[in-house]
């Protein structure tokens, strides 16, 4: 055994050692750092760190500029009170507030809060379930619900749904189904299936980007008999906040997303070259899975028990929180990062079908570096957001919602190094393939940590629960156990070679950088998920900054 592979052996057990250090140290730091949900009561009994939600009292708030403290009363559905004190940048839009959720401990009569969480109305209620007795005209002393105008001009259209939005969700949803089946015939016949298939992804395209335009326009005239645009809208947003509408809900979102997956699969089939068949197939099952939400829970439904004769006159309006500069350019561009995410993934699927290790990295290069572009940007732009709107007094709260979007992006910051050795070191082949599979599950696994509702009651950005959550899960196992099951059985074929370079050189401190990067992943990961695993044992709860901030100095 040479000098070299033995030292490499050992400073490899010393790796294996620190790393069982680590994980046992962030275990134990995971425990003691739960921040679980109690009363009032419970809270002024527990002595630790805790937290506690509800309504903001009236005229009870105090703030001093000069000190930046806070001081306000909170009162919980039963009608008990708190006082809360504050010391840091208060949050924007906090006497809007539908809830307030205060993190910290009881002491000398009141509680602390070392962080607060300011939920606004619109994206956080259950909108949904609002609309259920709209077919009056007599105007409700509940402002959450509309009042009526008749509009007879607009009596032709169904009584359920604008016809022309929902036509064009089922069409891409049929042409997605019809290029999917094309581009799989076209493997053993690329002559006769190819061109069809090129056509069908054309014609999805289409559909979504004439959908997309016609969403704009009904939010743009305010046409109140759609659900979404009520519930989203109103006559008195400025246009670049009416814009952003368009991305203010679930199901907007969706479309945006969507919307830049099917425009980055044209140039896609283009370059894709030999991989283009089996690249589109895979591809196209991504885009199926976000369509497939849509034609659930249309954007174009109109409000239940309206009739074709009756319009609402105003809408409630974008939540304040999202009434920014920065939040009207931070969700596109992080959706043209999930998006460009599905090709990397792609092309390692196709990698693995082919038995071909090596060209795909090649060819998806230059995709990874718009995903990681992307999403570096769009966290950046949200972090100041954060800091300017939220009063986390500081760049970055370790909010779980973005740090679902941290997390594919660490992956994929791994990848993008990854990548480069294999292109200039002819290995970590393995290394990559999992590292591009897994970037695309960790957006998998984001959208349903915020789509579901699961982070409802422990982030200002989580949606609500609309009823899709079966379906969320659905797409993440599908495409888990679908790549995972592929992986496993290429992983012996898959070329592994064994360097000889010396410990003391560049390409071992770019896979040491490349470790790094995956164990923070992952510590962000388990943190994130700490909603989840603490209901393994109890109620659910949180985990605070000062967990990632000791495993980030270990």
């Amino acid at each position: 055994m040479t000098d070299s592979r033995r030292q490499r052996r050992i400073w490899y057990a010393v790796g294996g050692v620190l790393v069982v250090a680590f994980l046992a140290y962030g275990t134990t730091s995971f425990k003691s750092n739960l921040t679980p949900y109690v009363s009032f009561e419970e809270a002024a009994q527990s002595q630790r760190k805790v937290q506690v939600a509800g309504g903001l009292v009236e005229n009870s708030t105090k703030y001093v500029d000069e000190s930046q403290e806070l001081r306000f009363t909170m009162v919980e559905d039963g009608g008990e009170t708190m006082t809360v004190l504050y010391e840091g940048v208060k949050p924007g839009n906090f006497e809007e507030a539908v809830q307030i959720v205060a993190i910290g401990s009881y002491s000398d009569g009141a509680f602390h809060a070392e962080q607060l969480l300011v939920k606004c109305p619109s994206k956080y209620q259950g909108l949904e379930d609002d609309d259920k007795e709209y077919g009056s005209e007599t105007r409700s002393s509940n402002p959450a619900e509309p009042s009526f105008a008749p509009d007879v001009s607009r009596t032709q259209i169904g009584d359920f749904m604008y016809v022309p939005g929902t036509i064009l969700m089922w069409t891409a949803l049929l042409a997605g189904l019809a290029s999917t089946i094309t581009y799989w015939l076209s493997i053993k016949d690329p002559e006769k299936w190819r061109g069809p298939a090129r056509q069908s992804y054309v014609l999805m395209t289409a559909a979504i980007v004439i959908g997309s335009a016609v969403l704009m326009y009904l939010l743009v005239t305010h046409d109140y008999r759609l659900h979404y645009v009520w519930a989203y809208s109103d006559n008195l947003l400025p246009m670049h906040y009416l814009i952003s509408t368009f991305w203010g809900g679930q199901e907007g979102s969706f479309l945006l997303w969507i919307f830049f997956g099917v425009l980055l699969g044209l140039p896609l089939m283009r370059y894709a070259r030999a991989y283009e068949s089996r690249v589109m197939v895979v591809y196209n099952l991504t885009l199926l899975s976000l369509i497939l939400l849509l034609v659930k829970q249309d954007p174009f439904r109109f409000h239940e028990g309206l009739t074709a004769a009756l319009t609402p006159m105003d809408g409630q309006g974008l939540n304040p929180l999202l009434q920014n500069p920065w939040m009207v350019i931070h969700p596109p561009i992080m959706f043209i990062g999930y998006a460009s995410l599905g090709i990397p993934f792609a092309f390692a699927i196709a990698a693995l079908w082919m038995k071909r290790y090596d060209e795909w990295t090649k060819v998806s290069m230059p995709w990874v570096l718009l995903s990681l572009s992307s999403l570096g940007l769009a966290i950046m732009l949200g972090g100041y957001w954060a800091y300017e709107t939220l009063g986390w007094g500081g760049y970055w709260g370790w909010d779980p919602v973005e740090n679902a979007s941290l997390v594919p992006w660490l992956a994929t910051l791994a990848l993008t190094h990854g990548m480069l050795l294999q292109r200039g070191r002819g290995r970590f082949r393995r290394l990559n393939l999992v590292l591009a599979v897994a970037a695309f599950l960790l957006v998998v696994y984001a959208t349903f940590l915020t789509r579901s509702g699961v982070l409802a009651d422990f982030s200002v950005h989580s949606f609500v629960d609309l009823g899709i959550t079966g379906m969320l899960v659905f797409n993440m196992g599908f495409f888990l156990v679908g790549s995972l099951a592929l992986l496993a059985f290429r992983w012996k074929e898959i070329p592994a070679e064994v360097g000889d370079e010396p410990f003391m050189s560049r390409t071992i401190f770019f896979v040491v950088g490349i470790l790094l990067t995956i164990l923070i992943g992952l510590v962000v990961l388990f943190g994130t998920s700490a909603p989840l695993i603490s209901r393994l044992w109890g109620a659910p709860a949180q985990v605070g900054p000062d967990f990632y901030n000791r495993m980030g100095f270990w």
